[in-house]
C-alpha cells in the first residue's frame, strides 16, 4: 500500500486498505501509519486524512487523529468516517489499576463490593477526570445516590 500522492484531496484512505497494513505488518511490531497514535496517552480515533503522501507528514500520512471525544477533526476527509480507534501499549493495564484505586477508595468509605463497583463504571462512564484525587468523584457519586 505505497501512496504517494502529492497533493491534497487525494483519495482518502479505506478501513480495509488500513486493515490490510495492519495485517501485513509483522507480529510484535507497529504499523507504521499508527506509531504516533500508539505514543498518546489516551485512545484515539483515527479518520481518514485528505493530505496524502510523504510531501505532508510521514511516509503515508493517511489518517489523521480526532479528539478526545471522538469529534471529527477539521482536517479529516470530507465525507470520511472514523476507521479505528489506538489504545496506548499501557491503557488497559493502567486501567484495571486506575478501577482497583477507585474500588479501594469507595471500600475505604464503607461502600460494599457491589456499590465499589458500580462507582469504579459510573466514573468511567460519565468520564469524571480524577488526576488522583479519588474522594471528591466519590462524594459526587453518593451525593447523586441519594438525590436518586
Amino acid at each position: 500500500m505505497t501512496r504517494n500522492y502529492r497533493a491534497p484531496k487525494a483519495e482518502p484512505v479505506t478501513a480495509e486498505e488500513v486493515s490490510a497494513h495492519v495485517a501485513a505488518t509483522p507480529a510484535g511490531a507497529v504499523p507504521s501509519m499508527l506509531k504516533d497514535a500508539v505514543r498518546a496517552a489516551l485512545p484515539v480515533t483515527m479518520w481518514p486524512s485528505p493530505w496524502v503522501g510523504k510531501d505532508f507528514y510521514g511516509l503515508d500520512c493517511l489518517l489523521t487523529p480526532g479528539s478526545m471525544h471522538g469529534e471529527r477533526p477539521e482536517d479529516a476527509a470530507p465525507g470520511g468516517e472514523p476507521i479505528l480507534s489506538v489504545l496506548p501499549h499501557d491503557y488497559l493495564s493502567s486501567n484495571a489499576v486506575f478501577i482497583e484505586n477507585l474500588k479501594e477508595t469507595a471500600r475505604a468509605a464503607g461502600s460494599t463490593e457491589a456499590e465499589a463497583a458500580e462507582f469504579s463504571r459510573w466514573v468511567i462512564i460519565e468520564a469524571q477526570l480524577c488526576f488522583g484525587d479519588f474522594q471528591t468523584p466519590y462524594a459526587t457519586w453518593k451525593d447523586r445516590q441519594r438525590t436518586a
